[in-house]
């Protein structure tokens, strides 16, 4: 199995990252938010379905989700299971995401001959894209949020 973490800072308050997520994956997903159809992009053609569950590590001071990954169809893609951590950075102002996880390689030990040169960073690159795109999208709207214009008040009638 090949093992590693990738961890990309946010600038959304560490106070609302779990919210911040959960609208995401609620936009991004299913009706429960749980199940995310991702487009790994970068020339390839092959679609994952990834699964995000709460995890039985999740702490009051980390949440956390399981998550894990098929290519849609079952191709020769790597299943892919992991841990995707929201940190506090050292500023209020940011966290991070910090997915940790594995995959076996498909094809046996031609595969894992063909991970060990060149596969690995192929998946490195895949979480990274992932973990970039949550979190522009989280940064996109925290920016809408301060720059949209207060609700007006309602005054009740005479």
């Amino acid at each position: 199995m090949t093992r590693f973490t990738t961890r990309t800072a946010v600038r959304c308050p560490s106070s609302q990252s779990a919210r911040r997520l959960s609208q995401y994956l609620r936009a991004h997903g299913n009706a429960d938010g749980d199940v995310v159809r991702l487009d790994l992009g970068a020339g390839s053609t092959t679609s994952v379905i990834a699964t995000f569950t709460p995890a039985a590590s999740a702490t009051a001071t980390i949440p956390a989700l399981s998550v894990s990954w098929v290519a849609e169809g079952h191709g020769p893609y790597p299943a892919f299971s992991g841990i995707l951590a929201l940190e506090p950075e050292d500023d209020a102002a940011s966290f991070a995401l910090r997915l940790t996880g594995g995959y076996v390689p498909p094809f046996g030990s031609a595969g894992a001959t063909f991970d060990a040169v060149l596969g690995h960073r192929f998946a490195k690159a895949t979480v990274a894209r992932l973990l970039l795109r949550i979190a522009e999208a989280i940064e996109e709207q925290v920016d809408a949020d301060e720059h949209r214009p207060p609700a007006p008040s309602v005054r009740p009638g005479p």
